[in-house]
């Protein structure tokens, strides 16, 4: 048998075999002890550890732990098919070649090694680390499955007013809530939530789940757009390293590159970009404040951003630094269309719940509030070549931000006041609270090891930490810690000016991860070919109150907390590609996923109460009524003066009012007696740990060069996430028995890409796919309307299906790009639920199916359908020698795939489709490039001002209006 040297790579230098055989002897994978430390990889221990019963150095952390012999058993059969190939190989290369001409008895050729192929970003010697733009472009339509790639160009071309605006009109993806927070929380065909789908950068994940009250919930990711390079969004469960638990897809974000930094030529340099927005106004203080109607233009922008990046490259070393700084104000409204917004939108059969109009709060070309954003952001970047082996890539990034957000149920307009209401508020005022606060810092590392000479061995490792701290009001009044024993009353009005004592939820946030993964390629003789993939991914998180929240018995008495827990999760995952012929590909794998989490908080139950003496009083000030509050006695049980400014406030004591007088309240001198705790038990802390293995099958056949037809089926596990397993707020009750949820997708497609079409050097790509995903045990929030209580629960299945388009065409004068997304179902399914509501006294639901559209009362999946289907057209042509770029793009996006106003949709009172009719959405765009240095930007969002509201809205807001944007980058 003969071992397939591949060619050596561009720019590498020759290897002799004198050189080779200088090294020390590599032993097959499996079959000996473990190399030296010298000659392992930078920074992955070995790829012993899923080949051979040894750890070779991993941390200790994975060396301990009960999975090794678990998830080894799993992929047996690949380490040994390796180490058979690998020492059939050395064997075949000693022995002296044989000029006999093999006899008719003869076995079959033997297994042979593939020529090793390397492609990437850099024009670099040696291996790279991310793929070339043009192959990151053509992967969709080269795979047996769907995904989607925005270049960086496409980003900073539609990068919009809110950082979820860089994902708007990519088909089978939506937003949710994207106007309140500043964030990303992503909806892949119709799945979305509790790290269903994770936003990963780098290799690095952060999220934060996010309590929206009558709402529902959210799970965010917190990025500066202005420092990611491109974007893929994977759809669907898969076998990537980053892919454990995400049933519903990835979304892999990579940071700038040195490419982005420096024009052509240039081996080191620097790049400014500056920008500015109207349409825009700096936010007002105070709490009660009025709408503001003027708006303003380009001319006199209040909003800006500016970023400057140095970047210098070398034969073994490539860095870069950037610094973004971005200012946003609050924006406003459009002007057209506003109509369809102002209906009531209440069905009689249902239960006359539903989400208030948009227009009843905002008015047409009206200021948002709590839409203003303000944010630093730093990357370091560091890609280390020692040899033509290896490439290790180091980097650093950091966000501080303050951003506008509120509670959905806190947006409102205070009407005016009669002679039965008096309100305190102006007429017309509406809420704008304090900004939330993020900081954010990622470490990564991320490193690959490719010896020349084999094609046994591809191995890329990643290991990752990320740290977040912020401060929201979004919390549960009564559940929200205050740092001190303090009556009920003082806790704060979440509708009022004290909502910052009532809401605040300072959380902080910390991940780590480590992956390996290796890629082996054989020709099996005859044409036929073998590619074996296999890694193991570990992650650890762990949540719970930031800096400024200290935890004190007070709080735990009284079950505030800020919900904390660890939880650790490990996959190992493998797959075999089998190519009998060239055009055929059969693929079987699947990842063995483990997982487990522990609360850090536990419930307290009261035991024992005693009788506490109290008096009700009203505080005043210069004949101003201040508060309402309780004043408790002295030691020696006595009401005096000094006990009532000693009796606790939120703020501190009474005394800090600075009241000048008081009036009791109530009979007796307001006089009560308050029964007060004075023993507790508390529950033990909730644990939970399980396992599960998911198979993937996949079969692609090439009927020519450039096209491709494919069917696939894969199942995904996704184990209860911290929102969903642990304690939280006093609305939603625990479930023990919760299970992991798993979804057994389908999917079936055609894609084609061509070149030469029309004209000489276009390209034409084209992809059809139908998906269809059924998640078994769905997790979400159920109501039981027996007893009136919310908890998170196993629905029996969750269903969503339909077809997707992807095409692309440039001819270098003309491009385009159609995507679209036609939903056929969304619906949840659970007979032993239905049947609850059927047998309930109230609410209408007796007549409630075993599957409904959307998700049952109290369900989040009820905030989260899609449009039945949208349109993404992007049009542009290249003028005067392609320095002049001219285009536009219009998104059109229906009504909601169903409308979820039943007695069963909405028995629960909460988390109520907020309802968003049809939308046709026109950007335009031109660039010029004045010089190889220099290029001018120009930018239209929402050509026609419409007033609108995003798909998959939590919050009555509308969209930006007519927004104008001009920017500028410079090389040098």
């Amino acid at each position: 048998m003969h071992l397939a040297r591949p060619p050596a790579r561009p720019g590498a230098p020759a290897r002799s075999s004198p050189e080779r055989q200088s090294r020390p002897p590599q032993p097959a994978p499996g079959v000996d002890s473990c190399p030296p430390a010298a000659h392992r990889p930078l920074l992955a221990s070995s790829i012993m550890f899923l080949v051979s019963a040894r750890p070779c150095g991993l941390p200790p952390v994975l060396r301990r732990s009960r999975l090794q012999t678990r998830l080894q058993t799993a992929l047996l059969s690949l380490p040994l098919l390796l180490a058979t190939a690998a020492s059939q190989a050395q064997s075949a290369e000693a022995k002296p070649a044989q000029s006999a001409k093999p006899g008719p008895d003869a076995p079959a050729a033997p297994m042979q090694l593939a020529p090793l192929r390397v492609q990437g970003q850099q024009a670099q010697p040696g291996v790279a680390l991310h793929p070339s733009a043009a192959e990151a472009a053509q992967a969709p339509y080269k795979q047996a499955g769907s995904s989607v790639h925005i270049a960086r160009e496409t980003l900073e071309r539609f990068r919009g007013t809110s950082p979820a605006d860089m994902l708007k009109g990519v088909a089978g993806v939506q937003m949710a809530d994207v106007r309140n927070g500043h964030a990303l929380d992503v909806n892949i065909r119709g799945i979305q939530g509790q790290s269903r789908v994770p936003v990963v950068i780098d290799g690095s994940q952060q999220s934060l789940e996010v309590y929206r009250g009558y709402a529902g919930q959210q799970q965010r990711s917190y990025l500066d757009p202005d420092l990611i390079s491109s974007v893929t969004v994977e759809k669907g469960p898969g076998l990537s390293l980053d892919g454990a638990g995400a049933i519903g897809g990835v979304v892999n974000m990579t940071s700038l590159q040195v490419a982005d930094v420096l024009a052509e030529g240039q081996s080191q340099g620097w790049r400014l970009r500056g920008g500015i927005a109207d349409n825009s106004v700096r936010e007002q203080q105070g709490f009660s404040v009025f709408n503001r109607k003027e708006r303003n233009n380009i001319f006199s922008p209040q909003s800006y951003f500016g970023t400057i990046a140095y970047a210098s490259k070398s034969e073994k070393l490539d860095w870069l630094a950037a610094y973004v700084r971005r200012s946003q104000g609050n924006y406003f409204a459009g002007t057209r269309g506003a109509e369809a917004y102002g209906q009531s939108r209440l069905d009689a059969p249902g239960t006359g719940m539903n989400a208030d109009p948009v227009y009843t709060y905002y008015r047409v070309g009206e200021e948002v509030l709590n839409t203003h954003s303000s944010n630093d952001s730093v990357l370091l970047k560091a890609t280390i070549r020692p040899n033509a082996d290896q490439a290790l890539e180091l980097g650093l990034r950091h966000l501080s931000a303050l951003y506008g957000e509120v509670m959905p149920s806190a947006i409102s307009r205070t009407p005016a006041s009669s002679e039965w209401v008096t309100y305190v508020d102006p007429e017309n005022t509406m809420q704008q609270f304090e900004p939330g606060q993020m900081k954010l810092t990622a470490l990564t590392a991320q490193h690959r090891w490719q010896p020349a000479g084999q094609a046994l061995i591809d191995l890329k490792s990643r290991l990752w930490f990320t740290r977040s701290d912020s401060t929201m009001f979004n919390a549960v009044v009564g559940s929200a810690p205050v740092g001190r024993d303090l009556p009920s009353n003082q806790l704060g009005d979440p509708q009022g000016d004290s909502y910052a004592q009532a809401l605040r939820s300072n959380v902080r946030g910390q991940r780590w991860g480590a992956q390996l993964g290796n890629t082996s390629l054989f020709f099996l003789g005859e044409g036929q070919s073998l590619e074996a993939k296999y890694g193991l991914s570990y992650t650890h998180e762990k949540t719970g109150p930031g800096v400024d929240t200290p935890v004190v018995e007070a709080d735990l008495r009284n079950n505030r907390f800020v919900r904390s827990a660890v939880r650790q999760e490990a996959s190992l995952v493998g797959s075999l590609e089998w190519k009998p012929v060239e055009a055929l590909s059969l693929l079987a794998g699947g990842r063995l996923l483990q997982y487990e989490v522990r609360d850090l908080n536990r419930r307290a139950h009261v035991t024992e109460t005693r009788q506490v003496p109290r008096r009700a009083v009203h505080l005043y000030k210069n004949g101003q009524a201040l508060e309402y509050v309780s004043w408790y006695p002295d030691a020696q049980g006595q009401f005096t003066e000094a006990s009532l400014r000693a009796s606790p406030h939120r703020l501190g004591t009474l005394g800090d009012l600075g009241y000048d007088s008081w009036k009791p309240n109530g009979p007796n001198n307001g006089a009560y007696m308050d029964s007060i705790a004075s023993a507790w038990r508390y529950d033990e802390p909730l644990r939970r740990k399980g396992s599960k293995f998911a198979p993937s099958f996949s079969a692609s056949y090439q009927p020519s060069e450039g096209s491709l037809i494919y069917a696939r089926y894969a199942e995904g596990f996704k184990m209860p996430s911290v929102f969903e397993a642990t304690v939280g707020n006093h609305f939603i009750t625990p479930n023990p028995d919760l299970r992991p949820e798993s979804n057994r997708s389908w999917e079936l497609g055609a894609s084609g890409s061509l070149r030469d079409l029309w004209r000489a050097q276009d390209r034409l790509s084209l992809k059809l796919a139908y998906f269809e995903n059924r998640v078994r045990d769905y997790i979400t929030r159920s109501y039981d309307p027996s007893s009136y209580s919310f908890t998170m629960s196993n629905m029996e299945r969750f269903e969503t299906a339909g077809w997707e388009l992807q095409t692309a065409y440039d001819n270098g004068s003309f491009f385009a790009d159609v995507s679209g997304t036609l939903y056929t179902r969304a619906q949840t399914c659970d007979a032993e639920l239905a049947q609850k509501l059927r047998k309930a006294r109230y609410g209408k639901t007796q007549a409630t199916p075993d599957c409904v559209d959307g998700g049952f009362g109290g369900s989040y999946a009820n905030t989260q359908n899609p449009p039945k289907f949208a349109l993404n057209t992007s049009l542009g042509v290249r003028l005067l020698e392609r320095r002049l770029t001219l285009g536009g793009r219009v998104v059109r996006n229906s009504a909601p795939l169903h409308r979820l106003d039943k007695p069963w949709n909405t028995n629960a009172y909460t988390t109520l489709q907020q309802y968003y009719p049809a939308t046709l959405i026109v950007d335009a765009f031109a660039s010029y490039q004045l010089n190889k240095q220099t290029q001018l930007n120009f930018k239209v969002d929402n050509l026609t001002d419409r007033y609108y509201l995003d798909p998959l809205a939590l919050s009555p807001m509308p969209a930006p209006g007519r927004t104008v944007r001009a920017d500028f980058s410079l090389h040098f």
